[in-house]
């Protein structure tokens, strides 16, 4: 089984905002050095984000380590960048196309998300965004087994989100010994919820 750690987050819930958010958790240690262009994302990234940072730190690597191994991420959500969407078309809307601010447009393509998180934190694997209405964590490491397996890269970050509460797992690939049973998935992630309660 892929070594594992996790973490909850739940969106607007207990602090003033994100940006405060990152704040606190900047003097907590979270993270080592600023995030570049933080205050600029759009509030989806800025939680992936915050949430791929904690779960880093949960697995024990340093913010922008070189130490951390080849790491992707897979975000899956059943909303995507819909409310980026709205946002850019109502800037668009008001200010018209000349006036209208260009760096909200990167925030409509639905994996803005996890590459601003992929590209805060130092992941150097593979990104998927998977979008779906029935996002659940145990979809999420079922494709993340599978990308390990294939040696594809040797960890994945998996986040989701259902209902405003982020998960978040990492899952590193470890050499298994001959005669190992396959990984359970469904194990894993009844010991995640476990764990989460």
């Amino acid at each position: 089984m892929p070594d594992r750690t996790q973490c909850l987050f739940r969106s607007g819930g207990g602090y003033g905002s994100l940006k405060e958010l990152h704040r606190e958790f900047a003097g907590q240690g979270v993270f080592s050095a600023p995030i570049r262009n933080f205050a600029r994302f759009d509030s989806r990234s800025m939680e992936v984000t915050l949430l791929a940072g904690m779960v880093l730190r949960d697995a024990g690597y340093e913010f922008l380590s070189e130490k951390m191994p080849e790491t992707g991420i897979i975000c899956v959500d059943g909303v995507g960048s819909h409310q980026a969407n709205k946002e850019y078309f109502r800037d668009y809307v008001d200010s018209g196309r000349v006036l209208g601010r260009g760096n909200l447009f990167i925030y409509t393509l639905a994996t803005s998300a996890a590459a601003e998180a992929a590209i805060a934190c130092g992941l150097k694997g593979p990104l998927q965004y998977l979008g779906t209405a029935e996002a659940t964590l145990r979809f999420a490491v079922a494709h993340a087994v599978s990308m390990l397996d294939g040696h594809e890269t040797d960890a994945m970050l998996c986040v989701v989100c259902r209902n405003d509460v982020w998960q978040g797992l990492l899952l590193e690939r470890r050499e298994r010994e001959s005669g190992h049973d396959e990984c359970n998935i469904d194990a894993m992630v009844a010991s995640f919820a476990d764990s989460v309660a």
